[in-house]
């Protein structure tokens, strides 16, 4: 053992109060007389002092910690939530007519202008007189809105009026011989009209 580790076990038995009375007040009259040993025996006295205080303020942040979470979790079990509400979703009439609104809204200022023709008329309401020639339409229940759109502009049909309580369109056309031909370009679409007869 060298003198510097005999020196250093001799300061921690003294600081730690393992050396016994007479070895204390020799080690003691030794520190009087050195004050290099002096300095050493300060300087771990104070990192001793330091690591309980530091111990100390862990301990007590780590009680605080607990005594936070415990408040925190405290409410929330007097008030326990379902885990899994099955009760059916219940609108009022009034969102449920809201609701409706804004569906036909959307309907009118969406879907509608995708029907237009070519020459931009769009829908003609039922009251007005049409000189075109109609084909009575039923697509496809899973037909795509932008498929039945693309096969009525491939034949440059306008809807008139439509859906019918089973289901048909009107599709006006500029003329006879328009209606001929979309009447035969719309029967072979099969993945998108389920019927298509002339009126």
């Amino acid at each position: 053992m060298t003198e510097h580790t005999a020196k250093d076990d001799r300061v921690l038995e003294y600081l730690n109060g393992s050396m016994d009375d007479n070895a204390v007040a020799a080690f003691e009259d030794e520190i009087a007389s050195n004050p290099e040993l002096a300095a050493e025996v300060a300087a771990l006295r104070a990192a001793v002092a330091s690591f309980k205080e530091a111990d100390l303020d862990a301990a007590k942040r780590t009680e605080a910690g607990w005594a936070r979470l415990e408040r925190e979790i405290e409410p929330q079990q007097s008030t326990p939530q379902v885990a899994n509400d099955n009760r059916p979703l219940r609108i009022g009439l009034a969102q449920a007519a809201g609701l409706a609104v804004a569906a036909v809204a959307l309907w009118q200022f969406l879907a509608v202008p995708q029907f237009a023709g070519s020459d931009g008329d769009g829908f003609i309401p039922v009251s007005a007189q049409s000189d075109a020639s109609v084909l009575q339409v039923m697509f496809q229940a899973d037909a795509d809105m932008a498929d039945v759109i693309a096969a009525l502009s491939a034949v440059d049909g306008v809807i008139i009026d439509g859906p019918s309580a089973i289901g048909l369109f009107r599709i006006g056309f500029a003329d006879a011989d328009s209606r001929d031909a979309a009447l035969a370009a719309l029967a072979a679409n099969s993945s998108v009209v389920q019927e298509v007869m002339p009126e």
